[in-house]
């Protein structure tokens, strides 16, 4: 069926304030497919879903131009202030001059559409990205005269303002548009 459960024994816990990497080896497809983006559900013992992972791998098993890390984190989830967003991106194809990255997913900032500043990477992108607020949608270029090497890790980050009242925690989605290579 494609699922694996993880369980934490009696007594065993997973801290909140630390990052828990789970690493297994999965056999890839004979035939190229589709990248597949896993979903990840975390339930307490009586299977209640809690909070949702905020950042995870986000396509596995045998994709062409596959994302082999997305990551995704934030400085903080208190209402109404600017929250720094930090995005960790691998790429297994290098990705040139032109192409475009799409973050998707991102909704429910209190941030109006317009450019948004960068750090970590951002000179590959020219130091700034294309904020949808309403959409929650990043488009990023890469800057004339850059390339980005296959398997090589970039940081990206950015500000937004979190919305006023609370909200569940989004799945955020990344995609490449342009010419790659191998």
């Amino acid at each position: 069926t494609g699922t694996m459960v993880l369980t934490v024994p009696p007594g065993g816990f997973l801290p909140s304030d630390r990052a828990t990497v789970l690493t297994f080896i999965l056999t890839n497809p004979i035939e190229p497919q589709t990248a597949i983006a896993p979903n990840v559900h975390v339930n307490d013992a009586q299977g209640h879903e809690l909070v949702p992972p905020r950042g995870l791998l986000q396509t596995v098993l045998g994709g062409a131009g596959s994302w082999t890390l997305f990551l995704v984190s934030e400085a903080t989830n208190q209402n109404a202030v600017p929250n720094q967003i930090s995005i960790f991106l691998t790429c297994d194809v290098t990705l040139f001059e032109g192409n475009k990255i799409v973050l998707s997913g991102l909704t429910g900032s209190a941030s109006p559409s317009g450019t948004l500043r960068l750090g970590g990477a951002a000179a590959s992108f020219g130091h700034t990205g294309q904020w949808e607020g309403a959409s929650g949608v990043l488009t990023l270029t890469v800057s004339p005269s850059m390339t980005l090497l296959a398997d090589e890790v970039f940081l990206l980050q950015f500000n937004v303002t979190n919305p006023a009242s609370p909200q569940c925690a989004v799945t955020a989605r990344v995609a490449c548009v342009g010419r790659m290579a191998r």
